[in-house]
């Protein structure tokens, strides 16, 4: 069929075109989609962020919020109906939506499936997080007619079999922007990296035990923590309590050209979560010349290059870190572009 309009359904988008951390893999997968279909109507519809309801211009795209922010069912209802009516708004005005895309299986995915079923649209989801590894009511949305679901990984994809299915019709994995790809010459002054939320499923406690375990072969470690959250007393406690405080940098959140000059800089991106679906920070940090040092998740799990190195436990992570750092640094790599990205989805949609 000949892809006119796309809708795409997100929990939260870009606030303006100066908020490159709100899901940057998103944006550049939807500026990809313009650069390479310029005559494609896309259309997005942001379910709890922004918080207000105002439609803005995005890249010269209609972004629509429903506001609905934190709000849970029921109160959550309120803010679905708007989606609908604005998609409904957004077909009068720019044609047919041919099909929906809703990213992570939750509340998204259920209003694609609706407006799929109330008007013809093919529904396509991507399973972004931990859908895989939780049972919830989402999961029946899987398998039905009309619905095609993607997961970003085959790890992911195995997760979501362990947990009984039903299993994810295809995958495709998430690809870095050619932008990110280039990596100027740079000191790689900082040894351990970490770029991502500080929060439980991330286990940035681990980084830092991993850091003190580190430190004790090499004193003149250094280290930085690019990222905030509810865990963020607790990483500098634990740093003060290891001696490594001053070893340690923790800058907050930044910007997302900021935290890529960081990677570009790092000789290792050591990444210290328990569970990720994709993780996108550790193919930029190949494309930025870094060695991922990371547990058996994600895409790490998948890939053959030598620039990702597995470990199982907190003991065979020290031991990999020494190693690199005892190496040349590794070349920059690109395992997942974005142009593969591009072709696949866009073969999806023109079934």
């Amino acid at each position: 069929m000949s892809l006119d309009h796309l809708a795409i359904l997100t929990p939260g988008f870009a606030d303006g075109e100066d908020d490159t951390t709100c899901i940057p893999v998103l944006q550049d997968f939807i500026l990809g989609l313009r650069r390479r279909r310029p005559g494609l109507r896309i259309s997005i519809f942001a379910q709890r962020y922004p918080g207000h309801r105002h439609p803005y211009l995005w890249h010269d795209m209609w972004v629509h919020p429903a506001g609905g922010g934190m709000a849970r069912l029921p109160a959550s209802l309120a803010g679905g109906l708007r989606t609908l009516a604005a998609m409904h708004r957004a077909a009068g005005r720019h044609g047919r939506i041919d099909v929906v895309h809703a990213f992570w299986l939750g509340e998204c995915a259920a209003l694609a499936r609706l407006y799929g079923r109330l008007t013809g649209a093919r529904q396509v989801v991507t399973l972004m997080g931990q859908e895989a590894r939780h049972r919830d009511r989402y999961r029946r949305l899987l398998g039905r007619p009309g619905m095609v679901s993607v997961a970003v990984s085959p790890w992911q994809r195995a997760r979501l079999r362990e947990t009984g299915g039903p299993d994810a019709d295809l995958v495709i994995p998430w690809g870095v922007a050619p932008w990110v790809a280039p990596a100027t010459a740079a000191v790689r002054d900082v040894d351990l990296l970490s770029v991502g939320s500080l929060t439980a499923v991330k286990d940035p406690l681990a980084f830092v035990r991993v850091m003190a375990g580190v430190a004790r072969h090499r004193p003149g470690l250094k280290a930085r923590m690019i990222g905030d959250g509810p865990l963020l007393a607790e990483v500098r406690a634990a740093a003060a309590a290891a001696g490594i405080s001053d070893q340690l940098d923790l800058p907050g959140a930044l910007p997302r050209p900021l935290a890529l000059d960081a990677m570009t800089r790092a000789r290792i991106l050591l990444h210290t979560a328990d569970f990720e679906s994709f993780c996108m920070a550790m193919v930029e940090a190949r494309a930025r010349g870094a060695t991922v040092l990371s547990r058996p998740v994600g895409i790490a799990a998948d890939l053959s290059d030598p620039g990702f190195v597995t470990a199982t436990d907190e003991t065979e992570l020290i031991t990999a870190a020494c190693r690199i750092l005892e190496e040349p640094p590794s070349a920059p790599s690109l395992p997942c572009p974005l142009e593969r990205t591009l072709d696949d989805h866009l073969q999806l949609y023109d079934v």
